[in-house]
């Protein structure tokens, strides 16, 4: 009995009776609907993916790495800084190596186009100390040929009274245009101009002119004390007369003036103020005779500067 109750049982067991439930109907609207599937897909978890999971692990490891930087760390060696240094080093060097290249190549470009400048102010001081030694070489031919007639013939007073306006009006200063060079000089250009020993010809040109300054000063009152004379001697009428000429017609730069008409009188027949007046033209005349000495000197040294530095600077 026991065996058969046991036998009635386990088929009991067995059998699951389904349990219908029951489900509240709502009716589906389109407010609803988009409702309901925003509610589930906030209360759908989302699956981890692998990538995730990856990057979970390795955040563990940078704290560590955190908490210990020391053990992390490359410590460098001597040889890593000295080359680091050699590497700074060699790009600031090269640096200031193109950049004194550059400099040198402007102030080259600079150098040759003052030298050009300074060929052409030369020219000009050429044409114009041949012009200036030619009217004071007249000026001085004409000083002797009137200390002679005073002395000699004081009764030609024609050629005497033609002499002496002659010379005073004949006669000039040497000077030169230095602007060039003096801007240079301020600059600091002319430390640039090779050789040295171009450079020193050129500065020592340009300073003879300070000389000349002074000889232009003492040659000045030698005219004045020539002025001073002649109006114990000359005729100021006269002169006058003289005086009306072109003053654009020059020959040779030399300004041609007016014989006087007839034999004119002198305002005195005084052997003591003809010789004064002679004695003024004579220190001019000395004066004068060292003055275009020096000036021959510079035109010959002008000339030279002028090959020089176009041998050194042409095409350059």
């Amino acid at each position: 009995m026991e065996q058969n109750q046991n036998t009635n049982e386990q088929p009991q067991s067995k059998e699951v009776i389904p349990v219908k439930t029951q489900q509240s109907y709502t009716p589906v609207t389109p407010e609803t609907s988009i409702t309901a599937s925003a509610e589930t897909k906030e209360q759908t978890p989302t699956p981890a993916t692998e990538h995730q999971i990856s990057n979970i692990e390795p955040q563990t490891d940078s704290m560590e790495v955190h908490k210990h930087p020391h053990h992390v760390m490359h410590k460098k060696k001597w040889a890593e800084y000295i080359l680091e240094f050699l590497m700074i080093f060699f790009a600031v060097f090269m640096g200031f190596i193109a950049e004194n290249i550059r400099e040198g190549i402007k102030n080259q470009e600079n150098i040759h186009s003052d030298m050009q400048s300074i060929v052409a102010d030369l020219k000009s001081d050429v044409l114009y100390f041949d012009s200036l030694i030619i009217r004071n070489e007249y000026s001085c031919l004409m000083t002797d040929s009137l200390i002679n007639m005073l002395g000699n013939h004081p009764s030609n007073t024609a050629d005497i009274y033609y002499l002496a306006r002659t010379i005073t009006a004949n006669f000039g200063y040497f000077y030169s245009n230095a602007k060039t060079f003096e801007q240079m000089k301020a600059s600091g250009n002319s430390k640039f101009i090779k050789p040295r020993s171009l450079l020193d010809s050129i500065a020592n040109y340009y300073t003879s002119f300070q000389w000349f300054s002074n000889q232009a000063e003492l040659l000045l009152s030698k005219i004045d004390a020539i002025h001073q004379g002649n109006s114990k001697l000359f005729n100021t009428f006269i002169f006058q007369k003289m005086m009306h000429i072109d003053y654009g017609d020059f020959q040779r730069g030399i300004i041609s003036i007016r014989r006087p008409e007839g034999n004119p009188a002198f305002l005195t027949s005084d052997a003591g103020v003809i010789n004064d007046v002679a004695i003024r033209y004579h220190y001019f005349f000395s004066t004068m005779k060292f003055y275009d000495k020096t000036g021959l000197q510079l035109l010959g040294q002008a000339r030279r500067l002028i090959d020089q530095i176009e041998k050194e600077y042409h095409g350059k």
